[in-house]
């Protein structure tokens, strides 16, 4: 379910919270729809009065933002900042991970706490925040999932554990972690999914690569070697 509630009047912000739904779509005043993951919260205002559409982010979400508007359309989320004028793109952050995906046009992100840390992304590029020197890098997107969770297909081609739990986790709402025994790299993975439910993906990835997705409390699970 999700919920929306209004603030204080004096800080006019408004919230949207997506708990146990797959996701759901909000419409922004200005015309921009945005696409938020559950367990996400987006905070926005009720009208775009001043002189740039900034919106706050939580987690996941897919931002179709509204074009031939003269007013930059700002997302911040925690100590980055994402600009645009009118464009597609996705953005997660969660655990300590972070990553913006272009799908149409162009963006800029900055990393407030360096405020030199800056890219532009043009669509078919990810900015990713180096967990070694705490910079965003910017790369081409090869990660054909970053929007499983909204369109409900994942494809792995020779993907790797940790890429594969890391879809899992986006897409099903759940956290995985990946047991040191298997963080070697040498299990790679090729199917499809298309709307699949999470029982099925689960036992698909333990049946070809023999391996077990062993409950470690609620939505919680380690995948490691059958025996």
């Amino acid at each position: 379910s999700y919920f929306m509630f209004r603030q204080e009047p004096t800080i006019q912000w408004e919230h949207f919270a997506v708990m146990q739904e797959n996701s759901s779509t909000l419409a922004l005043a200005d015309g921009s729809l945005v696409d938020v993951n559950r367990g996400s919260e987006l905070y926005y205002p009720a009208s775009f009065d001043d002189d740039t559409r900034r919106v706050r982010l939580q987690g996941e979400a897919f931002f179709d933002v509204r074009k031939g508007v003269e007013k930059p359309f700002v997302v911040d989320v925690g100590q980055f900042s994402v600009r645009v004028t009118g464009t597609a793109f996705n953005i997660r952050n969660s655990a300590g991970s972070f990553e913006v995906v272009v799908v149409e046009e162009s963006v800029v992100v900055q990393n407030r706490v360096a405020g030199d840390d800056v890219v532009n992304l043009v669509a078919g590029e990810v900015a990713r925040l180096d967990k070694k020197n705490h910079r965003l890098v910017r790369e081409i997107n090869r990660n054909n999932n970053f929007m499983a969770w909204k369109t409900r297909r994942i494809e792995f081609r020779n993907s790797s554990l940790e890429e594969v739990c890391q879809t899992v986790e986006s897409v099903y709402g759940i956290r995985v972690d990946l047991d040191e025994s298997l963080a070697n790299g040498g299990h790679l993975l090729t199917a499809a999914f298309s709307h699949d439910d999470l029982d099925n993906v689960m036992k698909v990835i333990e049946l070809t690569l023999d391996v077990k997705f062993e409950p470690s409390g609620e939505n919680h699970y380690i995948l490691q070697p059958s025996r």
